[in-house]
């Protein structure tokens, strides 16, 4: 018992003891990195190493609990509204994220894809979504695909293919939906602030703009 009475758990003992970022023997946080979206709505959720230690792109550095559980130190308000949270590696291709609430989120590695010329060729086309009335402008590149707002034909945006069907540009995310003859027909684009805003097909090229 602690001298205030109360019962310490092992795993609030574990905690503790990684608490100012203590190593955990055999870990290799390496192995960890990666790009995973979430099962739910396809949020991505990017792991990388810093200074030997992971953390969440854009979110707080990871202590280790074990060599597949992390916890965050502190809330960060750029990631989950400061709330803690324990990250659970199920796989090397899975993970668990679990909040302080106890509500879970799980997500999948992206899976490489190297989609060829004419799978790039198939994505080109004006796609609008009906709310906004914007409309983005989508051509092959040399490995992915370029993005131009319909208004503004001078600046383009370089999305590379991160996981089949879905190219990334910083935060910014689209992932593109099949018609049951395999042909893309939309996509969702999400940010940081906004998520899976569909955008559906206009016409099948902007080539003879």
């Amino acid at each position: 018992m602690s001298p205030g009475g109360t019962r310490i758990t092992q795993v609030e003992q574990c905690w503790a003891a990684s608490a100012d970022g203590a190593t955990v023997e055999g870990l290799d946080v390496k192995s960890k990195a990666g790009l995973f979206f979430s099962e739910a709505d396809g949020q991505p959720l990017r792991l990388a190493v810093d200074n030997g230690r992971l953390r969440i792109a854009g979110g707080p550095v990871l202590d280790p609990v074990t060599r597949d559980r992390f916890r965050n130190p502190r809330g960060i308000l750029r990631f989950m509204s400061a709330d803690e949270f324990e990250l659970h590696m199920v796989s090397p291709d899975q993970i668990e994220l679990t909040s302080m609430d106890g509500k879970t989120t799980r997500y999948r590695r992206a899976q490489a894809y190297a989609p060829s010329a004419d799978d790039l060729k198939a994505f080109a086309g004006r796609y609008g979504n009906d709310e906004s009335r914007a409309v983005f402008e989508i051509e092959p590149g040399k490995s992915g695909l370029t993005l131009r707002v319909g208004w503004n034909h001078s600046q383009a945006f370089p999305f590379s293919p991160v996981d089949r069907d879905t190219f990334q540009l910083g935060g910014m995310i689209v992932r593109f939906h099949r018609d049951d003859a395999g042909n893309p027909v939309g996509f969702d684009y999400s940010n940081p602030v906004v998520r899976n805003i569909e955008f559906k097909r206009l016409s099948e090229s902007t080539s003879g703009r």
